[in-house]
Order: C-alpha cells, then sequence, then structure tokens
C-alpha cells in the first residue's frame, strides 16, 4: 500500500473523496479496482496528516474504517449520512475511533434535497476535493452524484484544488472530457503533463503521489497565509 512519506504533510487539511463504481463496472472485476483506488488514497491522505471528508456508502465505510485503523490514526473521517438510510447503514460507522462524527442529514419527502443538503454540507467542510469513478445513471436524485458534489464543491471553492481521476471511468471520466473541451474546470497546483496523468494513468500510486505532492503544496501555502 502507497506509504505517505515525511515529504507530505497535508496539515489536517479536510479532503473530499467522492468515489463510486461506475454502472458498466458494477458487475465486473473493477469492483476490486474501486475498492484499491478508495483504499490508498484514503490512506495517502490520513497518513500524511490530512483529514476524510466521506459521504459513506454501506459497502464502502467498512473498508475506509479498516483503512484508517491500520493507520492508528483516530477521528480523522467526517462522515455524512442521509437518515433515511439509517437502518440500512453498517455498524462500521459508529466506530467513533474513526469517523469523528456522523452528520446525519434530516429525511423530508424529497430525497433530492436531502442530498443536497448533505453534498453542500460536505463542501463546505473541505479544503479539497478528488474525485474518481461514479455512476452515470441509475443514481439517487436528478444528477449524478460525482457530478453534482464537483457542482456544488467548485462553486463554493473556484480555485479548487479538485482532482480528476479518470482510471475507473464513469461520471469522472466524463468530467475531464468536458475539461478537454473546455467546459467545465479543475483548478489545481499540477502542471499539464501532470493533469493528464491523473487524468488518464492506470498507475494509481503514481496518481495518489501527485496528488498528495499538490495538496501539501496547498497546505504549506495556507499556513504561510495565516
Amino acid at each position: 500500500m502507497t506509504t505517505a512519506s515525511e515529504k507530505y504533510n497535508l496539515k489536517r487539511m479536510p479532503v473530499l473523496l467522492s468515489a463510486s463504481l461506475p454502472d458498466e463496472t458494477a458487475d465486473s472485476q473493477r469492483v476490486q479496482d474501486l475498492y484499491t483506488v478508495i483504499a490508498l488514497l484514503t490512506h495517502a491522505v490520513v497518513a500524511a496528516g490530512g483529514r476524510i471528508v466521506f459521504g459513506g456508502h454501506p459497502s464502502i465505510a467498512p473498508l475506509v474504517r479498516e483503512t484508517v485503523n491500520r493507520l492508528e490514526k483516530g477521528g480523522v473521517v467526517d462522515l455524512y449520512q442521509l437518515r433515511r438510510f439509517q437502518e440500512a447503514a453498517p455498524e462500521a460507522i459508529h466506530d467513533d475511533g474513526v469517523f469523528s462524527e456522523i452528520h446525519w442529514i434530516e429525511a423530508d419527502d424529497d430525497i433530492d434535497a436531502e442530498l443536497g443538503r448533505m453534498r453542500d454540507r460536505m463542501a463546505e467542510a473541505a479544503r479539497a476535493a478528488i474525485f474518481a469513478g461514479g455512476k452515470t445513471a441509475g443514481h439517487y436524485g436528478k444528477t449524478p452524484g460525482i457530478r453534482d458534489e464537483y457542482q456544488r464543491f467548485t462553486a463554493k471553492h473556484p480555485e479548487g484544488p479538485v482532482y480528476l481521476v479518470g482510471l475507473l471511468g464513469g461520471e469522472t471520466l466524463k468530467l475531464i472530457e468536458e475539461m478537454a473541451a473546455g467546459k467545465v474546470k479543475a483548478c489545481n497546483g499540477l502542471s499539464e503533463k501532470e493533469r493528464e496523468v491523473i487524468h488518464h494513468s492506470t498507475s494509481i500510486d503514481l496518481v495518489t503521489s501527485l496528488i498528495l505532492g499538490d495538496l501539501t503544496r496547498k497546505a504549506e501555502g495556507n499556513g504561510k497565509q495565516a
């Protein structure tokens, strides 16, 4: 598993991690690819002293918990959940040694409104965002989750940093294609060549190291401004 070296120091920066498996690969071996991407990115951010902002899918929350537990770092994941799915939530989310707090979004008659409130709160809590994969159809709400979270985060943080990881395809790859056409932006401190790597490389280790390096520069810049 990728290990963050001492040169990476995120200074408790909260990073929104938004990732899910695209529909076209949901029944394939790419499921393991999703788990690998989430585990490596979670491990890297937390090991470098950052925090994870996470809307915990029931199939992924236990993986995040297991990954963080191996690092023996407590209370470093801010978890956001819809109250309407509380009974289906895995027992793992109640591990307060990993999840600093569960932010429950109360139910009403409109799931779109609930998702909007949850994603707005996640965007407000984060200072950087990483997107990978994402359903293009069959999702809750009117807008694919990855796209909705991307739009809400970039509206609140127009200067980013935002990282679009393309190796899982899905809605994130659509955003990358729109970025190439000048239709959307994903601001960060990476060079054009480095952006191409995180957009198209199949090496999650290389992608992670580039993201960590840029996040560290961002964290150090914030520290100097303070």
